[in-house]
């Protein structure tokens, strides 16, 4: 979905070997029976859930590629927007859990793209989830972009890794134009 060049100098692919992939990303998440059943009505047909780039100061940026046999996504946005902030703090929980660690405090809050990005509005949903667990007891706070581009029976997820207060350069900018990449990809 995203090439090299699609990104901004200095981010490199990287293999992700301790990622699962998972046909269901919500499977085992409190409050996404909603969303998971607007999936399942809807379809999935395929999945790439193993592209990955990581930049000069180890910034982490994943790819997520769904398609289902349904195009019409009206529903399993409205739900998404309904749900996200929830649901995303609980996968965060859930997936350190799993890990054996005790998450910290997560919270997942809807974010703008910047001005200038009006088209991809219609197309973009754009959630940042603030996660206080620290496996390391620095003290580390992790912030995730997490993006989803809608293109009818397709969308693309991607989600931006970073340490709290050490985004990467005009993350902004960054993140519209992947998001216009995945896009136009998309069709």
């Amino acid at each position: 979905m995203l090439g090299r060049k699609d990104l901004p100098r200095g981010w490199r692919p990287v293999p992700m070997i301790n990622n699962v992939e998972r046909a269901d990303p919500w499977e085992g998440v409190d409050g996404a029976d909603a969303l998971r059943a607007a999936r399942e009505q809807r379809r999935l047909t395929a999945l790439d859930d193993g592209t990955a780039w990581r930049d000069r100061d180890q910034r982490l940026l994943v790819v997520r590629c769904e398609v289902f046999a349904d195009a019409h996504e009206d529903e399993h946005r409205a739900v998404w927007i309904a749900d996200a902030e929830r649901v995303l703090a609980s996968a965060w929980r859930v997936r350190w859990t799993e890990r054996g660690q005790s998450p910290g405090w997560i919270e997942a809050r809807r974010r703008l793209l910047a001005e200038g990005d009006a088209p991809l509005h219609r197309r973009v949903d754009w959630y940042e989830v603030e996660d206080h667990t620290d496996p390391t007891a620095r003290g580390d706070v992790t912030i995730y972009h997490h993006l989803t581009v809608w293109a009818g029976r397709m969308h693309v997820v991607v989600t931006v890794r970073h340490p709290l207060g050490d985004p990467p350069a005009d993350l902004d900018h960054l993140a519209g134009v992947v998001a216009e990449r995945a896009a136009s990809r998309l069709g």
